[in-house]
């Protein structure tokens, strides 16, 4: 059971090191890349709601945001780097 909390773990872990690549990736091309999701729509539910338009995205926001998350990262866990670049 441990050892697969412990494969759970190293999944995740490589699942969110991905993820921040690809945030990365969007930021620096500004690109933004088309996935696949499921809507409510798609799900068989249908909204009576108004659709609101979401407020632009200020790409400074997203920025700050990225390196907040890359700081906090890097200050408690200083060894996922050198481990992901083992992958």
């Amino acid at each position: 059971m441990n050892q697969d909390r412990q494969e759970l773990r190293s999944a995740a872990e490589r699942d969110f090191l991905e993820s921040l690549d690809q945030l990365q990736k969007t930021l620096s091309t500004g690109e933004i890349p088309m996935t696949q999701s499921t809507t409510a729509s798609d799900r068989g539910r249908t909204g009576d709601r108004q659709k609101t338009v979401p407020p632009p995205i200020d790409e400074t926001e997203i920025e700050a945001a990225a390196a907040d998350i890359e700081e906090f990262i890097n200050s408690h866990y200083p060894d996922l780097e050198s481990r992901a670049a083992d992958d």
